[in-house]
Parts: structure tokens; sequence; C-alpha cells
């Protein structure tokens, strides 16, 4: 794991006020947050005094000011906030040590924490985010989002940038949280103007013509500077009028540079170049031992240098300055430009800030050193598996460095993988790079250089392994762990526990004998436990191992391990540890298990950790996991539009087009719990299921939902043929938990034919699967198990049903159920009539034997109670066939029903 990154004071020190400020009432007052705002955005472009203007407001204000001077490299979440956190620790707030260490993503776990710090203080600082405009992460601004809606009502935010961040200001406008300060704001008054030119500048200009300047400028405050600068060099103000900005920037920049004295001149020429200066980095860069005493004259002469500290050690040009100079530098010289960013380069290279130097080698466009450099740069952000940050860093490099450096290149593909999906040039690049590096050892006769050569072969195979299940691909998946392993060599990057992981990944989703896959994942935990348990391969090995004993009916073992997992996390030193994202499946493991305990509150706790801890940089198959479990508890709880919003966060992670995939079936058993039948039996014909297919085992839930299609329908015989099919394929899968389920079907489908003795047999079974205390399989066949139950404890059956130890508290649990449902109100499908007619109805609709004597017993009044001690079957056996009346009749309620028979004469 890397070390924390050296945090630079200089940028999270409030800039110190500068001599001579225009007083701006106005403005102070403007942006001197209400009560019930929590931001406050600063948008103009380069030189409306931004910067300056907040820090005099907090030197005017009786409130702790946090900063953080942004910069381009601060694009990764993990560093944006530690030095968030550091700004606000140099104000006095403590936060836990291991918050954002060494991690790829920045979960709302985490702000929480940041969040709970800043609300225990009696009056928590403000913090203030300069030249915002250097974020384009989109993390980031999801992150900074969630900060702003959960910001603490006795602290501030504000955000200087140069435009206006992909925050949803319109729903904060609407709530009036926030507040847009905007270019027309920050313009100069006249009357500003005419006390910055005396006031700041010293100089003595008439009304007239300061009005004249401020019409050229339009009371932009560095056009103002830079008029005053060249007027108390020539005694005279230019006259030209300008289109843009720009244009004006390099007029008035040749200008001054003219009338400064040579040494002068060369100076600012060659630190342009810099993003920070200090003597020292301008004596190795200029040679020039003046140094000091120049860079004294500059901040004297208000000449756009800006102090980043109180003692004046370090400094920075003003932006727009500094982009004019450097450009003009570059346009004059530039031989010397790319000298002097070498220089730089190396300056850097010797302090081991691999950063500021890779920045300097991809200006000078030597593409050799920046690939060399980036390698450094690179290396712990692809640890950290900060995939945008990555391929932002890579995008001016040349491609065919990603084969010249091949390590670059393994970068690339991992990060674009992770950032946008497996994808055809991602294969083909990585296909490439192997070529690449077959060739390069083949001609390599040094043996160090063959050791790193081998290495990097080895590496691009792991990532083409991993990449390959990702994509759903076992066979190249497991050939590629074939080859690993025939190697035996140990990687440098990764752990050789981490392919038996990804077998075991790979052998679990094509269904493969629960043995096997527990014997790789069992493997993977003893081989990473502790060289490699900061990477996160024993977290998920130890997840793998939790989801195979819950397939196996362990769960009290499924859950001890997640805890034990939990509890080492919390005990392993912070720079051990995985990063946080990596408890998302285990939490939400522990969530399943709960509800498959009966635990629905405990199971919404432990999810909504789950999902606190959710990253972009999880795989598909986490993300897939975690949002269907999350749709699931909530449509168990009755919120059924939550559950909606979560099945469609999974959908982007589907591994295909499929109307059997994952996020299909759970949309059509939502319909199911919502009795939108129409819907159900539409996905149902969509699938076209058949017993002559291969069958797969991640498609098992459609096949259940499937046989609660075809015993609704009172197909029997087809649901008979099924389930038996359908039992011969969990047996050979050797997992307890989908036997029980089909076990439990049989139950349900000997319950519906009157078969009772038939299904306290298969109720027998499926206690002897189940472990004892876990209901919740069963409760979800309540409908048939609470008359079966019910007909047990009436006729005193002497089955050896009380003998096994889940009896009881099943009983217990189904008696309960029937008890509550015993006044429940007759309710109709909640499909719309129209729409179930324009599927299935025939123009006269045709009803069964069965239902045709139920709805005639229901024209005479009888309820589903009566009717049922009529025909001798429960009550809920008869509400499943008056379900399937109103489908077909197209009616929603009893009284339709009888009504719509008669118009058809089935009556």
């Amino acid at each position: 794991m890397q070390e924390q990154p050296i945090i630079l004071q200089t940028k999270v020190t409030v800039p110190p006020l500068r001599r001579g400020l225009v007083e701006r009432t106005r403005l102070l007052e403007t942006i001197t947050p209400l009560p019930h705002q929590t931001l406050t955005i600063l948008a103009a472009p380069a030189g409306f005094g931004k910067t300056t203007l907040l820090t005099e407001w907090g030197a005017s204000s009786d409130v702790r000011l946090a900063w953080f001077s942004l910069e381009e490299n601060d694009n990764t979440p993990a560093r944006f906030f530690r030095y968030v956190m550091a700004a606000l620790e140099s104000q006095g707030l403590t936060f836990p040590e291991e918050l954002f260490h060494n991690t790829a993503y920045v979960s709302e776990a985490m702000l929480s924490q940041m969040l709970c710090v800043l609300e225990q203080e009696n009056e928590p600082p403000y913090l203030v985010l300069d030249d915002y405009h250097f974020i384009d992460n989109p993390d980031i601004h999801d992150s900074v989002c969630f900060l702003i809606d959960h910001w603490p009502v006795t602290s501030h935010l504000f955000v200087a940038t140069r435009h206006v961040p992909p925050f949803p200001l319109g729903l904060w406008q609407v709530r009036d949280t926030v507040k847009l300060v905007d270019v027309n704001s920050l313009r100069f008054s006249l009357h500003e103007a005419q006390s910055f030119f005396s006031t700041t500048m010293g100089l003595s200009i008439e009304r007239e013509e300061c009005e004249k300047l401020h019409q050229q400028t339009e009371g932009w405050a560095a056009g103002l500077q830079m008029m005053a600068l060249s007027h108390s060099q020539r005694s005279t103000f230019p006259s030209h009028s300008f289109r843009s900005q720009r244009l004006f920037v390099q007029y008035m920049l040749t200008e001054l540079l003219e009338r400064q004295h040579e040494a002068l001149r060369s100076f600012l020429l060659q630190t342009s170049i810099l993003k920070r200066l200090d003597v020292e980095l301008c004596l190795w860069l200029t040679e020039n031992e003046e140094a000091a005493t120049l860079l004294e004259q500059l901040v004297n002469t208000h000449m756009f240098l800006v102090p980043l500290d109180s003692s004046h050690q370090w400094f920075r040009y003003h932006h727009l300055f500094s982009k004019a100079l450097s450009e003009h530098f570059q346009q004059q010289d530039p031989t010397s430009f790319r000298e002097l960013h070498r220089k730089a380069m190396r300056w850097f290279e010797q302090q081991e800030l691999w950063e500021d130097a890779a920045h300097h080698a991809l200006q000078m466009e030597d593409w050799e050193q920046a690939a060399r450099l980036l390698e450094n740069v690179l290396r712990p952000l692809w640890m950290e598996g900060q995939n945008w940050s990555i391929l932002q860093w890579l995008e001016p490099l040349p491609e065919e460095w990603l084969l010249q450096r091949p390590l670059l290149g393994i970068f690339w593909s991992s990060a674009k993988a992770g950032r946008q999906g497996v994808s055809t040039d991602v294969m083909t690049k990585l296909a490439e790079l192997e070529l690449h590096i077959q060739d390069a050892m083949e001609q390599q006769h040094d043996e160090v250089s063959s050791q790193s050569w081998d290495e990097l072969l080895l590496s691009c195979r792991y990532i083409r392994m991993e990449l390959s299940w990702l994509s759903n691909d076992p066979d190249q998946a497991l050939e590629l762990i074939g080859t690993i392993r025939a190697e035996k060599r140990q990687s440098k990057w990764f752990p050789q526990a981490y392919s038996r992981l990804i077998e075991g990944m790979v052998l679990d989703m094509i269904g493969a004998p629960l043995k096997t896959v527990q014997s790789c994942y069992q493997v993977t935990v003893d081989e990473s436990q502790d060289e490699f348990f900061g990477m996160g391969t024993y977290v998920y090995a130890v997840w793998g191992l939790a989801w195979s004993e819950f397939e196996n009916m362990e769960v009290e073992n499924a859950r001890q391990r997640c805890w034990r997992l939990l509890d080492r996390y919390k005990k392993t030193p912070p720079e051990r540890r995985p990063a946080a994202f990596h408890l998302s499946p285990i939490y939400t493991m522990l969530a399943q298990i709960s509800l498959e305990q009966g635990e629905l509150e405990q199971a919404e706790h432990l999810l909504s950790q789950g999902l606190s801890h959710m990253s972009k940089n999880l795989v598909r198959g986490v993300h897939l996991y975690v949002h269907l479990i999350a749709s699931f508890v909530a449509m168990l709880a009755g919120r059924y539009q939550e559950a909606e919003e979560a099945i469609k966060k999974a959908q982007p992670h589907n591994g295909g087009a499929s109307p059997r995939e994952d996020t299909e079936v759970m949309q059509a058993l939502l319909a199911l719990s919502q009795e939108r039948w129409s819907d159900v039996l539409r996905w149902d014909q969509s699938c076209q299921f058949s017993t002559d297919e291969a069958p797969a085992k991640r498609w098992l839930a459609s096949y259940h939902l499937h046989t609660a299609v075809l015993l609704s329908q009172e197909q029997f015989v087809e649901a008979t043929e099924w389930l038996r099919w359908l039992e011969s394929l969990t047996q050979s899968l050797g997992r307890k938990r989908i036997q029980l389920e089909t076990v439990l079907w049989n139950v349900s489908l000997a319950v519906l034919q009157g078969h009772m003795q038939g299904a306290i047999e298969h109720l027998h079974e499926a206690l002897v699967l189940a472990e004892p205390g876990a209901t919740f399989l069963f409760l979800q066949h309540k409908d048939t198990l609470v008359p079966l139950v019910e007909h047990i404890v009436r006729e005193a059956d002497s089955s050896p049903l009380p003998s096994l130890a889940g009896w009881e508290p099943l009983k217990a649990a189904l008696l309960a159920e029937g008890d509550e449902r015993e006044n429940e109100p007759e309710e109709g499908d909640k499909s719309e009539p129209a729409q179930v007619a324009e599927t299935y109805k025939e123009e006269i609709p045709v009803l069964s034997p069965r239902e045709l004597e139920i709805v005639t017993l229901a024209s005479k009044g009888q309820t589903n109670r009566e009717i049922g001690v009529s025909l001798h079957v429960s009550p809920e056996t008869v509400k499943s066939h008056m379900k399937n009346i109103f489908i077909k009749l197209e009616v929603r309620s009893r009284a339709q029903a009888v009504a719509k028979a008669q118009q058809f004469k089935l009556l």
C-alpha cells in the first residue's frame, strides 16, 4: 500500500491579505451567507478578484476559515478529500487517522464521518474551495454534492470557480440553500475603480479618464491592474479596444514586459512555467543569485504574484498572468522554454515529487521522459483503483507509448475497463501488449531486463483473466488461469491467490459443484490473509465463502464469517486495510442473511451500510448484487417505488439482454408482489422456457418464478414435469438453498392439487434441508403453506414433522400469518384491464371447469372460505383461482366478474 501523500501546507493556508485593498463593502455583504444557506458559488473568469474577495471576507468576519487552493492534480477523490480534511484540521478539527487513507473511492460513509466531526463543533469553520474549475472528475462532483446536501447549518461552504460546476443548482435554488455570485456582481464599479487606481496603485487619474478605462475593461480587476501597471511605467494609458480578454492580456503583457529591466523580464519569463515557486526553486531554475530580490520586487509592484503563506516563502503567479507569460515565452524562445521545463522536471524528480516532474515532461512533449515518470505517478493510482485519474494522465501521451512502456498500457487497459466496462478496444490493446512483450523478451539478453518483461507479461495475463471473467467469458478466464498457474511465478502486482479467487467466481457463475467453488475461496483465504490482506483479495474470498455457506443453508456460519471479517478490518492498521468500498458486499451479505432469519429491520440497517460503501470502482457483479438486494428489501417492506429505483440502478450492470437477466427477473418478482399479473405473464411468455435448454445457475430465480406462473394457471401437468427437471438440475449443483426452493414449489403444487399427504412429505424434506430458525423461504410460500399447516394441526397428523427442529418455529410463524390474513379484504388484480385483454383475452373468455364452479358460487354471495368448504379446497386456492378469473374476464372485483360471466352467458 502507498504511504500517505505529503500535504503541501501552502494549499491549505488562507492567502494573506494584500496591502491597499479596495473596500468592496457591497460585495462583502452580498457573499455573507444567510442562516439557511449552505453554499455560495463565486463563478467568473480569471482575474475578477474571487480569491481576494474571499480572503477579505474571511479577515472581516468572526468565523474561522478553512482554505483549499486546488490544482490540476487534485482530481483524485481521495487526494481531494485528504486536502479538504487537512484544511479543516488546520482550524483545529481532528479526524480519524484512517479517514481517506489510501482509498480508491470516497464513500458516503467517509463523508458522513467528516460531517459528524463538523457537527460536533459548536462553531465549525467555514470551508473555501478555491479554483474549483480544476475539478472535472464526476466522482468528486458527486461527493461534493453529498457534502452540500448534508452540510451543518452552523457552517458554510464557498466555491470559487471560473465556471459553474455541474451541481443541481435548480433544486438548491428552489430550496434557497445556494447563493450564486456571477461575473456581473464581481465587476468593479466606477467608484471602486477610482479607489483602486488611487489607493492600491497610487495613481492620480481624472474622472473622465477613469470612466474610459472602466468602460474599456468592463470592470475587470485584472484588466484595471494591467492598465495601472502600464501607466506607472509610461505615464499614458493604451487607447486600443479589444475584442476579447485574451487579446487584451497579450497586448498588455507585451507592454509590461518591454518596460521591465532585462533581469526582471528574463526572471518573469523563466519562472512562468512553474505552478508555484520559492527562492530555492527559482535559484535552481534561473541560476540568478538575485532571485530573492526579484521576487520581493514583484510583490512590491503588485506584479500578479500571489503569496501562498503568511511568511511569504511560497508564491504563485496569477493563473491568467502565468498562462500568458508562458505562452509568450514559448513563442519567443521555444528552445529555452523546453530546457527550463527539463530543469524543473529534474528538480522535482530529485525531490521525488513525481506528479510535478511528469507535468513538466508533458509540457515540453518529451514523451519518453513523460512515459517513464508516469509509471511512478500511475502506480499508486492503479493500486488504489483511481481509474478516471489514470485515463486523464495518459490522455496527452501518444498511443504508441502504451506499447513502448507496456506498464502504461496495462494501467490504461485496466482503468479503461474499470471506468467504461470491458470493450473490444481494451481486449485488443491487451492482446497487442502481450505480443509486444513476448517479442521484447526474445530480444533481451540481460537477466534483469528479462525478469522485468516476465513481470509485465504475467501482469498482462492477470488483467486479461479478470476482464474475461467480467465480460462473462468463463472459457477464456479459465484458460488464462491455467496459463498463470503453469508458470508458477509470483507477480509483483497480483497475488497468486487472486487467480484462485477469480477461478472461484467463474466456477460459481457457471454453476460448478459447490464444494469445488468453496475450495477455491478457501485456498484464496489461506494464501491472502496476511501478505495481501490490504489488496482486497482476502475480503472477496471471505465474501465468496460466506455466499457459498448461505447457499448451502449454513446461514449462521456465513453470518459469523462476515462479522469476523469486519472485526478484523477495524483492528487492522489503516495502511494495511483494503479500501473501504470492498466492505459493501460484506454488509449486503449480512443484510441478506438477516432477511433469511426474518430480521427485516436489521437487514435494512445493514443494507444501508452496504450502500454507503458503494463505489464506482466495484466490479459490475457487486453493483448488481447490492442494488438487487436493496430492491428486494424495499419490496418486502412495501416500498415499491424505492424497489423500482434500485432496479434501475442495477440495470447498467447486467450481463446481457435476455429477459431472464437478473434485473428483469426482479422486475417480474416485484410485479408479482403487487399482483400485477399481466406484467408477470408478459415476462413469462417472453422467456420461452424449455426443459431442453442448457441451464445456467444465474437464471434459477427465473425458473422458480416460471413455476409460480404455471401454478397460477393451474397447468399442473406442465408444472410437475417442469419441477422434475428443475429438481434434477438443483441436485447436480449441490446447493441446499436452491434445492429447498424447488422442494417448496413441490409443496405448493401438491397443496393446489389437494394432495395433502404428498405436500406433508415434501414439507418434511424441506425442513430437513433448512437450517432451524430460517423461515424466510417458507414464508414466501405462505399462500399454500398456511392452509397446509392448518390442515396438519386440525387433523392432528401423525407425520414425523414434530420431531424436526425447525417444525415448531415454522408452525408458529405460519399460523401467525394465517391469523393476520383471516380478516384481509378481497382485492382484485391491479393490472390495467385493457392491457390484460390485449395480450391474453380471446373474444369469448374460456374459464376452466373449476373456475366456472367458483364464479358460480361467487354469484350466490359465498365468500372465499365458504367456496373452499363447498369445493373441499383451501381459501388460498380459491383466491388463486379468483385472480385468474379476474385476468380472463378483464375485471377487478368479484361483482364485476359475476356480471361479466353473465354477460358472456357463462353462468
